[in-house]
């Protein structure tokens, strides 16, 4: 009994002396994490009045969670006072930090931080990250940080006549001795059930992330060593196909292309092409995922939703190509390397030719260009002779800021959202460039396929612009999936056509890309399935389209 007073003593000397700062950490570290648990996760079809209740209640519970911390860190340091203000105030002013990254997190995207965002930055270069920055931070978010940070310096200012904690022994009466006793008691229980509530805390996320992130580095380091361990069994080979291209957009939805019911007169080329009656767009495909890495794994190998094994333990469409006897290329408006490597170039590094736009011959990386660029890059490299090939094109497309993706000269759209005009010219401009790239090779024997990896929300029903698995909706994932035949192709395979025609208005998701791909040209492997193939008669339309953990025909389609 004594005991327990004893430590509840030191319990409310400490509380007295450093609470506004243990309550600023408390808050900063629950705030963000309440609202997403409470407002928008499991409880958001409550009542608000049960909301904040339940949100209140929840926050006093962790503020005792975050006071024992603290109580253990300033009983450590107890002897060195000036160590001691150190530590709990940079305690403090890093949750502040993690609070502001987090706010913004939630305000733009609905998520906090947590491994796919540490795997983004890890990711992405210095001209993705100051696109980024130029998108989502003006001058209001500044304002708000400021605020935000102006208030926490007048509340919890340093006192130079801080009192001195009394030290008086007082008598207590016998009720107070008991409040004493099971205040101490509540607090040593919640110290031994301490670990139920770390998830709470920002920092537990950040280094769960760095984790996540640090093993994905390594498996990226490895990833040539790992797809050079894959057996390649080419069962039948039929193909004779000259070219075969795959063009991969980037952060282009269906909803703005003009082909595909839009309004706005964004595909010209493209719709011209399909009255010719060389192009054929399938109208209900959907990306497995929001974002560029996750899809580029699955729309270039065996991988898909269904999988168990790890991405890279399965063949992809480059390395199989190469095994048909096609020569393999890959050109692309992407960066060639992130803070420490990037999927798609490790990918594309397993063609016989993988040229960068922006790599100059010193090595560095130049501001990104427009697609065009890469399709006049191809030219210098791709040989007007016999030998089959397989051509692979990864461009910008409309990716994010959308003003930075096209030249004035298709600044031609005009909206009272400039946002949705700044789109809208860059889908024009992927159009022109995807019509470029067509026109090389519509006099040989030609198929190309046009997919984006993953699709964007454009301020189409709330004020948002992005994509964003947490934050999800369907113009993330509704894609344009476009097949182009050059009439040479059409003359040779007419049974192809017939079959496309026959599947155009099929369900379908770009995890199974490269079944399709392979059925269209004749070349099986040992992986193939017929099952997963659009244009197969066996394709089995019923499989279940997952997208951010929900079914997309039954959920995502008909929402917004």
């Amino acid at each position: 009994m004594k005991f327990l007073v004893l430590f509840y003593n030191k319990l409310e000397n400490i509380l007295k002396e450093y609470f506004g700062w243990i309550f600023g950490i408390a808050a900063f570290n629950y705030i963000p994490y309440g609202i997403v648990r409470i407002f928008l996760g499991k409880y958001k079809n409550f009542s608000s009045c049960y909301k904040i209740i339940k949100f209140i209640l929840t926050f006093f519970e962790f503020f005792i969670t975050t006071a024992v911390i603290c109580l253990i860190i300033l009983l450590l340091f107890q002897k060195i006072k000036v160590l001691k203000e150190i530590v709990i105030k940079s305690f403090f002013y890093l949750s502040f930090i993690l609070f502001v990254i987090e706010l913004f997190l939630l305000k733009n995207f609905n998520y906090l931080i947590s491994p796919p965002v540490v795997q983004i930055l890890l990711e992405t270069n210095k001209n993705e990250a100051m696109e980024f920055l130029q998108t989502y931070l003006n001058i209001k978010t500044f304002v708000i940080v400021f605020l935000i940070y102006f208030i926490i310096k007048i509340l919890f200012r340093k006192n130079n006549k801080r009192e001195k904690i009394i030290k008086e022994k007082r008598k207590s009466s016998l009720l107070m001795k008991a409040i004493k006793v099971v205040i101490a008691v509540v607090f040593l229980i919640k110290a031994v059930d301490i670990k139920s509530d770390l998830k709470i805390f920002s920092f537990n996320r950040v280094l769960k992330s760095i984790e996540a992130g640090m093993e994905n580095i390594k498996e990226y380091k490895e990833i040539s060593a790992n797809l050079d361990k894959n057996i390649i069994s080419i069962i039948s080979n039929n193909s004779e196909i000259k070219n075969i291209i795959l063009i991969i957009g980037e952060s282009t939805g269906r909803k703005h292309m003009s082909l595909y019911g839009y309004p706005v007169e964004t595909n010209p080329l493209l719709k011209k092409l399909e009255k010719s009656g060389n192009i054929y767009k399938f109208t209900d495909t959907i990306s497995p995922h929001a974002h560029t890495i996750p899809s580029i794994k699955k729309l270039l190998t065996f991988y898909n939703f269904e999988s168990t094994k790890k991405w890279y333990e399965y063949n992809n469409i480059i390395d199989i190509m190469k095994k048909a006897g096609y020569e393999t290329y890959w050109f692309s408006n992407q960066e060639s390397s992130g803070v420490y490597g990037n999927l798609s170039a490790a990918l594309g590094s397993r063609s016989e030719m993988i040229k960068f736009t922006n790599l100059k011959s010193s090595g560095s990386e130049s501001e990104n260009l427009y697609d065009e660029e890469v399709v006049k890059l191809s030219d210098k490299y791709i040989k007007n002779d016999l030998n089959k090939k397989f051509i692979i094109y990864h461009l910008l497309g409309t990716h994010a800021k959308y003003r930075n993706r096209y030249p004035e000269s298709f600044s031609v759209f005009e909206n009272k959202n400039h946002n949705i005009a700044e789109y809208d010219n860059a889908v024009l401009y992927n159009d022109f460039v995807i019509n470029e790239i067509i026109s090389r090779f519509k006099n040989e024997e030609t198929v190309l396929f046009y997919v984006s990896d993953h699709g964007e929300e454009v301020d189409d029903f709330r004020n948002f612009r992005g994509h964003s698995e947490e934050n999800g909706s369907r113009y993330m994932v509704e894609i344009p999936f476009v097949i182009y035949f050059s009439d040479k192709f059409k003359e040779k395979y007419p049974e192809v056509i017939k079959d496309i025609e026959k599947s155009l208005n099929k369900p379908y998701m770009t995890d199974d890309l490269i079944h399709t791909i392979l059925d269209i040209v004749q070349i099986k492997t040992e992986e193939f399935d017929e099952t997963r193939s659009i244009i197969n008669e066996k394709y089995n339309s019923s499989r279940k389209r997952i997208f951010s953990g929900k079914d997309y025909d039954t959920y995502w389609k008909n929402k917004n």
